[in-house]
């Protein structure tokens, strides 16, 4: 009995490693456009297999309004801006939080790696 208990743990076992379930990861930006992670020396990854948030790319948002510059309260000036644009595209170099997803053929990209 204890055979076939153990036999069923190995099969289990060997079912959840053949499905490559979610797993994390850490790579370095290799390059920007077109995007590139290096995970490891041997494993590459292309922009097509990148998945990216929205809040690690440039965007431009628009925006309607004006706003004080707040300089002082005798000498301030309105200003009306229509377009912002958000610098944060991932930069060459930076280290990135990566989530293999379930099958392993994606990853998404976390966030960007501070080491502090």
């Amino acid at each position: 009995m204890a055979d076939m208990l153990e036999l069923i743990k190995q099969c289990a076992v060997s079912a959840v490693d053949a499905s490559r379930p979610v797993a994390f990861e850490v790579g370095t930006v290799a390059a920007e456009k077109p995007l590139k992670v290096f995970i490891d020396q041997k494993k590459v990854l292309d922009a097509e297999f990148l998945v990216v948030p929205e809040h690690l790319t440039d965007k431009e948002v628009e925006v309607d309004g004006k706003y004080d510059t707040g300089i002082t309260a005798d000498h301030a000036h309105e200003v009306t801006i229509k377009k912002l644009v958000i610098k944060n595209a991932l930069k060459t170099g930076e280290t990135v939080l990566l989530m293999r997803m379930q099958g392993g053929k994606k990853y998404i990209v976390f966030d960007r790696v501070v080491r502090l």
